[in-house]
């Protein structure tokens, strides 16, 4: 599978789930002002980024990247609604909850939330795929 959403598709498919049935939650996520893809400058780590930047407009149009190309600024829940949409799941049964594990912070200006980018710790955060019945 290319991604995680396209894994639990595919579960939701072969278990006979019906798209017009799904809806997605995008929790905990990063904010695209710190989830960023430099595709200026030299080197293989640039041609990449850029690679990637290209591929997302074309896959989900430039609504999925924020402010300029070169910085490669990707918006992770208009990518995750592109591909739901893909699999037949309406943008309107999608919704996040804003949150943004990066620049969250209490009034104390500590982080609210865990980062991997941020915090270089090496952990990560949880994908969770839940279905009703």
């Amino acid at each position: 599978d290319a991604s995680v959403v396209d894994a639990a598709m595919r579960v939701f498919d072969e278990n006979g789930s019906s798209v017009e049935h799904i809806r997605g939650f995008i929790a905990c996520g990063i904010g695209p002002t710190k989830f960023f893809h430099h595709s200026n400058g030299k080197g293989a780590r640039a041609t990449m980024n850029a690679q990637m930047v290209n591929y997302f407009v074309e896959q989900w149009g430039t609504t999925c990247i924020i402010g300029d190309p070169a910085e490669g600024r990707l918006a992770l829940t208009e990518i995750i609604r592109g591909q739901l949409a893909k699999h037949g799941v309406h943008p309107a049964h999608v919704v996040s909850d804003g949150t943004d594990t990066f620049n969250d912070v209490w009034s104390t200006k500590q982080p609210v939330w865990h980062s991997h980018r941020r915090d270089a710790s090496g952990e990560r955060n949880l994908v969770l795929v839940i279905r009703h019945r």
